[in-house]
C-alpha cells in the first residue's frame, strides 16, 4: 500500500443482511486491495474468519479492512449485524472518522441501523455519517420508500445524492438528461432534500438556493463537509454490492468529504487504544490497536495506565482480515496491531511509561442474559474458566464469575446468539464440552418476629466430653443493616473466651441457612445466659450450642424469604409503552414513572429478579429488538407467601438430592 495524503477510519454498521461484509469486500476488489471479492456463503471473505461466523454466515466481530483509493488510505471496520454484538459495533462507531450505515434496499432500515443510529446521535462528536442503499439491483428495492423510512425513523437531515437509474446510479447535480421523466421528478425533489440540508452552510450558496441561482459543484463540495461536520446533513448513496453499482462513487466522497478527527493532546506522547482482540491458534493473541496520538514502533516499551503493568511492543504491523503484514510504524490516526502482547486485551489503553492518560474507552453494553455453564466433564472445571476469560479479553460484552453461594460458574451475555457463539468457541479452540442451565436466585432467609431458645451440646461418656449450654434472643434488624451478635452474659455464665466461639456456630448456621439453605441476613442476636464445664467445655462444644440455639430461636420467630429486587430503566418507542408495562405488571413488578426522552420512553420499575433471569429474550420478542434496558439490584423484599413455599419445597428437594449423591 503506498504513501497515502490522509488516512480515515470509517465504520460499516448495519443490520443482519443488509450486505455490509459484502459491500466491503467488494469496495476492497474495486481499490485492488484483494485480487477478486471473496463471498459470504463460500466462506472465503476477508472480514468473517472465525468458525462460527462462517457456519453461520454471519458476523460476529469487528475487522478492519484497509484500501488505498485515490491517495487516501481508508480502514474500512466491518461491524456485525447482531445486537449480540452491538459492543463491536459501538467501537466501531465511537473510535471512527465517519460512520457508513449499510440498509438493505429490498427490505428496510432494519432494527440494528435504528439502534445504532441512535448511540451515533449520542456521541455529540463531530464525525459525520453516511448512507448507503444496497441491493439496488433486485427487483424489490424501492429507494424512495427506504429514504422515507431513513429521515423519518432516523433523521430529516438526510437526503440523497444519487437516483437509481437500473445499472447505473446517477449524481443528482450532474447531467441528468438520460433520466427519464418519472426518474426527473424524484431527482429535483432529492435536489430540493439535499439543498434544505446543506445550504445553510454558507451565506453565499443559502442566497443562490433562495434565488435559485445555479450553485457551482465547488461550492457543494464545500457544503457537504461544513454540513456534514456539524450533523446538518447525512448524504444518502446507493448501488448494489453484488453488481459493483455505486460503488466508485462510494469510495470517491468518502475520499474526498471526511477526514480524520482532530487528534487530543494527552499528556502523553504516544496514546493507543486496543479496539479488538483476538486468539489466533497459530499466531496467538492479536491486539488491533487505534492510535489516538504519536506512533508505535517495534520495540517500544509503553505502559497500561490502568493496570500500571509494563507493555514491551515486539513489533508493529497492519491488519487486514485476520492477516497480519510487517510494519515500520503505525502512526495516528491510523489503524495497526502488534502480537503476542499478554498485557493487552480490548479496551486497553497504551501510551508513554509512566504517565496517566484519561483516553476514551469503548463503550460495553451491560451483559443482561445470565446463565449458568458447567463443563460436561468434572476434570475440564478449570480448563472451562481458563477458556472462558480467554474468550472475555477477546470481548468483553460478556462477564463470567463463579458464585460461591450457589456453587455455579455464570456467564451473563447480551443474547442467546452470543451464547451460542461462546459454545462454539469453546468447542471448536478449546475442545471443551459444556452445559448450561438458569442461574439460580440468591435468596436470604431472614425473621419477622422474637424467640428465645437454648442450644445445649452435652457430651459425657467417659474422659474427657463435651459441654455446652447457651440461652440466645433473637430478632429482626432493618433491612440490609446486617447480623447483629450481642454479648449479655453476667456473672461469667460463660467465661469470655468462649463467647466468640457461640459468635462463630451461630455466623456458620447462617451461611448455611435454616428454612430453605438460603444465608441468613439482617437478624439481632442476643446471648444472655448460659453454662459451662470448668473440664469438658471448649470452643468446639459452644460453637455446636450455638449453632443449635439460633436455629430453634430462628425456626420459632416467623421466618421468611427475601428476594432480591432490581431497577429496571426500560427505553422503548411510545407504540410499545402498553405491552412493557402490562408485561412488568405480570412479572410482579412496579412501574415507578414514565419519561419522554427525545423519541423515546423511559420506563423505571422494580422487578423481583427471579421474574427477570430469562427477560432479555421475552425482551426482545415484545420489542422486536426496538428497545433497550437496564438492571440495578436495588434491595431484598420478603417474598410473597404463596410463592416462598413453593420455593422452599424445590430448595428442599434439590439439598437433598445433593446430600444423597454425597453419600
Amino acid at each position: 500500500m503506498g504513501l497515502s495524503e490522509k488516512t480515515i477510519s470509517v465504520a460499516v454498521v448495519g443490520s443482519v443482511k443488509s450486505g455490509k461484509t459484502t459491500l466491503v469486500e467488494n469496495l476492497l476488489a474495486k481499490a485492488g486491495a484483494i485480487d477478486k471479492p471473496g463471498k459470504v456463503e463460500a466462506k472465503n471473505t476477508v472480514s468473517d474468519f472465525d468458525p462460527f461466523e462462517q457456519e453461520k454466515q454471519i458476523s460476529i466481530n469487528m475487522t478492519v479492512e484497509p484500501l488505498m483509493w485515490k491517495n487516501v488510505k481508508i480502514n474500512l471496520l466491518d461491524t456485525p449485524g447482531f445486537l449480540d454484538f452491538k459492543a463491536d459495533s459501538m467501537a466501531a462507531i465511537k473510535f471512527a472518522d465517519a460512520v457508513l450505515f449499510v440498509v438493505d434496499g429490498a427490505s428496510d432500515i432494519g432494527v440494528t441501523t435504528e439502534m445504532l443510529w441512535d448511540y451515533y446521535v449520542n456521541l455529540q462528536d463531530h464525525k459525520p455519517a453516511i448512507f448507503f442503499i444496497n441491493k439496488m439491483d433486485k427487483p424489490e428495492a424501492d429507494e424512495n420508500r427506504i429514504v422515507e423510512q431513513i429521515r423519518s425513523v432516523l433523521s430529516n437531515r438526510a437526503a440523497p445524492l444519487f437516483v437509481n437509474a437500473g445499472k447505473e446510479v446517477v449524481y443528482i447535480f450532474g447531467d441528468t438528461s438520460s433520466l427519464s421523466p418519472d426518474l426527473q421528478n424524484i431527482e429535483a425533489n432529492y435536489r430540493d432534500m439535499v439543498l434544505d440540508a446543506v445550504a445553510e452552510a454558507d451565506d453565499t450558496v443559502l442566497e443562490k438556493y433562495l434565488s435559485g441561482e445555479e450553485i457551482s459543484q465547488e461550492e457543494l463540495s464545500k457544503c457537504y463537509k461544513a454540513a456534514m461536520k456539524e450533523r446538518n446533513f447525512f448524504p444518502i448513496l446507493m448501488g448494489s454490492s453484488i453488481s459493483e453499482v455505486g460503488l466508485e462513487d462510494l469510495l470517491d466522497f468518502i475520499a474526498e468529504n471526511v477526514f480524520s478527527l482532530p487528534t487530543v493532546d494527552y499528556p502523553a506522547d504516544t496514546v493507543g487504544i486496543v479496539l479488538k482482540t483476538y486468539i489466533d491458534p497459530y499466531v496467538g493473541r492479536i491486539s488491533v490497536i487505534k492510535m489516538l496520538k504519536g506512533q508505535l514502533n517495534s520495540g517500544m516499551q509503553l505502559w497500561n495506565p490502568e493496570t500500571e503493568q509494563a507493555v514491551t511492543i515486539p513489533k508493529v504491523s497492519f491488519v487486514s482480515g485476520k492477516k497480519i503484514v510487517d510494519a515500520n510504524a503505525i502512526e495516528s490516526p491510523d489503524i495497526g496491531a502488534v502480537t503476542k502482547v499478554e498485557e493487552l486485551s480490548t479496551n486497553s489503553i497504551i501510551c508513554t511509561s509512566g504517565i496517566k492518560v484519561e483516553a476514551p474507552h469503548l463503550d460495553i453494553p451491560q451483559p443482561l442474559l445470565p446463565k449458568a455453564i458447567e463443563p460436561k466433564t468434572k476434570s475440564d472445571q478449570e480448563k472451562l474458566l481458563s477458556s472462558l476469560h480467554k474468550i472475555q479479553t477477546e470481548d468483553p460484552s460478556f462477564i463470567v464469575f463463579y458464585d460461591r453461594e450457589m456453587k455455579q460458574t455464570i456467564i451473563e451475555v447480551q443474547g442467546e446468539v452470543q451464547l451460542h457463539a461462546i459454545q462454539a468457541k469453546l468447542h471448536e479452540r478449546y475442545h471443551v464440552e459444556v452445559t448450561l442451565a438458569p442461574r439460580e436466585v440468591p435468596y436470604r432467609e431472614t425473621i419477622k418476629g422474637r424467640a428465645q431458645a437454648q442450644g445445649r451440646y452435652v457430651k459425657q461418656t467417659g474422659g474427657h466430653g463435651q459441654y455446652g449450654v447457651v440461652f440466645i434472643e433473637v430478632w429482626p434488624t432493618q433491612r440490609s443493616a446486617g447480623y447483629e451478635f450481642e454479648d449479655a452474659i453476667f456473672g461469667g455464665a460463660i467465661p469470655n473466651n468462649y463467647i466468640p466461639s457461640v459468635d462463630k456456630g451461630i455466623r456458620e448456621r447462617m451461611s448455611r441457612g435454616v428454612i430453605a439453605g438460603y444465608p441468613v441476613v439482617d437478624v439481632h442476636v442476643k446471648l444472655f445466659d448460659g453454662k459451662y464445664h470448668p473440664v469438658d467445655s471448649s470452643d468446639m462444644a459452644f460453637q455446636i450450642a450455638g449453632s443449635l440455639a439460633f436455629q430453634e430461636a430462628f425456626v420459632n420467630a416467623k421466618p421468611i424469604l427475601l428476594e432480591p429486587i432490581y431497577k429496571m430503566t426500560i427505553r422503548v418507542p411510545e407504540d410499545l409503552v402498553g405491552d412493557i408495562m402490562g408485561d412488568i405488571n405480570a412479572r410482579r413488578g412496579r412501574v415507578l414513572g414514565i419519561t419522554a426522552e427525545g423519541k423515546w420512553q423511559v420506563i423505571t420499575a422494580e422487578v423481583p429478579y427471579a421474574e427477570i433471569i430469562e427477560y432479555a429474550k421475552d425482551f426482545m420478542s415484545i420489542t422486536g429488538g426496538r428497545g433497550t434496558y437496564n438492571t440495578e439490584f436495588i434491595r431484598y423484599e420478603e417474598v410473597p407467601p404463596n410463592i416462598a413455599e413453593q420455593i422452599i419445597a424445590n430448595r428442599k428437594a434439590v439439598l437433598e438430592r445433593e446430600r444423597e449423591k454425597e453419600e
